[in-house]
């Protein structure tokens, strides 16, 4: 039968192998608590399983071959993170959408586009290093949680279209005015010529909706104002 020692030194080796893979595990910052837990639970039971066959290893060939047998079995536990990943891609997935959303928007310039945008990517950055950070599964939900909030609450503001045509329409109604105030023009006249400021208002203003950038949408607000100013009826 196998000598005492040959054992106790199996089982030392078997419990010193455990260990150094249970600090692995702890150090592991893509694990949560709860799966390093799990991993050092399966380290545990494989020592424990190589422990018990050494004891009832019946010659020293056996317990030789037990022992390496151990080693192998806590060598090969691989703990899998899963809460970490999965909470990052929820994060991911919704930033894409949100950034599929803007871009499609056709009230915002690029310039504008650009600036949600980058306010999204800064959200999921953020959320994804917090969940990177988080120690639980349940740090891990809430990190997540709250970027997906952060995300969502991004409202991307459309600011340069509207205020183009806002300018469009002043211009317009003081064109407008003053034709009105033209006593030179007959009734048939001065709607003649305010439906010619109509016309231009609503082409300026489809020109500055197709418009994609800011200086664009100036041109187009520019060349509207330009058409507008030089609508001068004349009486005949």
């Amino acid at each position: 039968t196998p000598g005492s020692v040959a054992k106790t030194d199996a089982k030392q080796a078997i419990n010193a192998a455990a260990n150094l893979k249970k600090d692995a595990i702890q150090e592991r910052t893509d694990l949560t608590q709860e799966e390093k837990e799990e991993a050092i639970k399966q380290v545990e039971e494989a020592a424990k399983e190589a422990r018990n066959k050494v004891d009832t290893a019946a010659t020293d060939a056996q317990v030789v071959s037990e022992k390496d047998a151990g080693l192998k079995a806590i060598t090969d536990v691989t703990p899998n993170p899963i809460a970490k990943p999965t909470a990052k891609q929820a994060v991911q997935d919704l930033a894409d959408l949100k950034k599929s959303t803007i871009e499609a928007d056709k009230s915002l310039t690029r310039e504008e586009k650009d600036a949600a945008i980058k306010q999204v990517e800064d959200a999921a950055k953020k959320a994804k290093e917090a969940i990177d950070a988080a120690p639980t599964n349940s740090q891990v939900a809430t990190d997540r949680d709250q970027g997906k909030q952060a995300i969502a609450d991004v409202t991307p503001v459309a600011d340069a279209k509207p205020k183009a045509k806002e300018a469009v329409e002043q211009a317009a109604n003081a064109k407008k005015a003053a034709i009105e105030a033209n006593n030179n023009l007959t009734r048939e006249e001065k709607d003649a010529a305010k439906a010619k400021v109509d016309a231009a208002v609503a082409e300026t203003k489809d020109a500055i909706d197709a418009a994609t950038t800011n200086a664009e949408v100036a041109e187009a607000s520019k060349a509207g104002a330009d058409l507008i100013e030089a609508l001068n009826p004349s009486a005949d």
